[in-house]
């Protein structure tokens, strides 16, 4: 860990590296927590020069070992443990080198897959800190401005994450400051700072090698040429100048590191997955037994959803029974829910109906598709956002205790024909609203014949009476399922029915009942 030490300075703190005791600071003619002004942009950049190392677990071997990549011309070294180091192995030394000065040296490929996953694990940890976070090539990147006041002032905050990062890391270094540039490039200079106010960023990066920005052969010939040593140096020289000895870029990253200029950073987000098991010690075979085991897996699930403010819009519980088989039995949801009452409900209807071939030695909880939780308002149409809940809790309860096929809505599709204008859908889905004659409730799948005598339409042994007003249907002739009918309203003493006469057959047929 590092040890901090309060300099003249009161903005700035020194952090020595390469320590294992950590003094508690008292930041001096400073309040608790720093002002908004100091604090509206506060970036901690971590820096882990031992990465290649860590990301492939080589980080606690107590003999040499590098990791080492192929260059343009041959294999380089990259990242060399301590007690590599300290037998001369250094970085970009070439690998056969390397073996000739150290031939017991161990050496592994360096894997950039593995780095990113290393780091994107680290920044899921870093989390616990602020959400604000930002994957590095070499490290993480966080804003830490609104996390301040939550743990305790500056001092308290990098206290935690240094605890946290060396236990795991080798030699990293911590640097905080009012912009992202100047972090990031502290922290890959060793220069382990806390600075908290944008006038104190000059002094801090004043001395610190020209060539952590200019890094190109080229450009560093040039620095030579001109006399500019450090990153002061490049701040003093008039700007046109260089940008026409070198690159319009390199007054923007100077603009950046000293906040004149907007830097905005990518944020990691974590893709939220949910897994979580438990195995008994005694293979059951009665299901009433796993409820207390699918309550702790379901107080965990909600816990981690609110932890996360977010939903889960599908679930999945596993058994998995003493030969091996794994049963799966999918929880349906209608909206994303989070509420441990309704998704216990909701596991237990879909339980009902799951039997089990043999006794059940395990059980599990799966949730991968999520959506954010927005907290809803009470507001006029409170009723009505009450009925609809109840009518969604209503269909969820169905679907796990009948399938899902079992349950569904219909729907209105943009089709003249009576027995097409209509769909199977999930409940709630709206189709095509089509402006024409009412229609019935009741329409029969398929139409049926009408009795004719005498010129009199019956139905059944009722005589139908039909109205005037016809609706002529002509559609279909695109797909080879044409129709060419005349609708009429029809009823009888006791019923209303939809008719139609067959303009080609000239065929009458019941297709509705009101």
């Amino acid at each position: 860990m590092a040890q901090l030490y309060p300099q003249k300075n009161p903005g700035r703190i020194k952090v020595r590296r390469h320590q294992l005791t950590l003094a508690k600071v008292k930041w001096p003619d400073t309040p608790t927590a720093p002002t908004e002004t100091q604090t509206s942009h506060l970036w901690l950049a971590l820096h882990l020069p031992f990465l290649p190392l860590e990301a492939l677990g080589c980080q606690q071997k107590n003999w040499p070992i590098a990791v080492y990549t192929q260059g343009s011309r041959e294999q380089q070294i990259v990242a060399a443990n301590p007690t590599a180091q300290n037998s001369g192995i250094h970085t970009n030394m070439s690998l056969s080198a390397a073996r000739a000065l150290v031939p017991s040296l161990q050496t592994v490929q360096q894997s950039i897959d593995s780095e990113k996953k290393y780091l994107r694990q680290l920044a899921i940890q870093a989390g616990h800190w602020t959400p604000d976070i930002t994957l590095l090539e070499d490290g993480l990147l966080l804003n830490i401005a609104g996390s301040i006041r939550l743990f305790g002032g500056i001092t308290s905050l990098v206290d935690q994450i240094q605890i946290w990062i060396f236990k795991i890391a080798i030699n990293p270094c911590i640097a905080v400051m009012p912009t992202a540039a100047s972090a990031i490039l502290c922290g890959r200079s060793g220069e382990a700072l806390i600075v908290n106010s944008k006038k104190d960023i000059r002094p801090a990066i004043n001395k610190l090698p020209a060539t952590h920005l200019i890094t190109d052969i080229k450009g560093r010939r040039l620095l030579a040429q001109i006399g500019a040593r450090t990153i002061g140096d490049l701040l003093r020289l008039p700007r046109d100048g260089l940008a026409r000895r070198f690159t319009p870029n390199l007054i923007t990253q100077l603009d950046q590191l000293v906040g004149d200029a907007p830097d905005p950073q990518i944020v990691f987000k974590a893709a939220l997955k949910f897994s979580e098991n438990f195995s008994l010690d005694v293979a059951v075979s009665n299901m009433t037994l796993l409820q207390p085991l699918k309550h702790q897996l379901l107080e965990k699930l909600c816990h981690y959803l609110y932890k996360k403010h977010a939903q889960a819009e599908e679930m999945q519980w596993q058994l998995t029974n003493d030969r091996g088989e794994i049963s799966n039995i999918p929880v349906l949801l209608t909206k994303p829910n989070r509420e441990l009452v309704s998704l216990n409900e909701l596991s237990r209807l879909a339980f009902e109906n799951t039997q089990i071939k043999a006794p059940i030695i395990a059980i599990s909880l799966q949730v991968n598709r999520f959506s954010v939780f927005i907290p809803s308002s009470k507001d006029l149409f409170e009723i009505q956002a009450e009925s609809r809940s109840e009518s969604n809790s209503i269909v969820e309860k169905l679907r796990n205790r009948l399938g899902k096929n079992a349950v569904h809505g219909l729907r209105s599709q943009a089709d003249h024909r009576p027995e097409k204008a209509w769909d199977r859908c999930d409940p709630g889905q709206i189709g095509t609203t089509l402006f024409g004659g009412a229609r019935p409730l009741w329409l029969l799948e398929t139409p049926k014949s009408i009795r004719v005598s005498n010129g009199r339409l019956f139905f059944g042994n009722q005589t139908l009476s039909i109205q005037q007003s016809r609706e002529r249907i002509c559609s279909g002739w695109w797909d080879n399922q044409a129709v060419r009918r005349d609708y009429y309203f029809a009823e009888t003493a006791s019923i209303k029915l939809w008719i139609f006469r067959d303009l080609d057959s000239g065929r009458w047929h019941l297709h509705g009942i009101f």
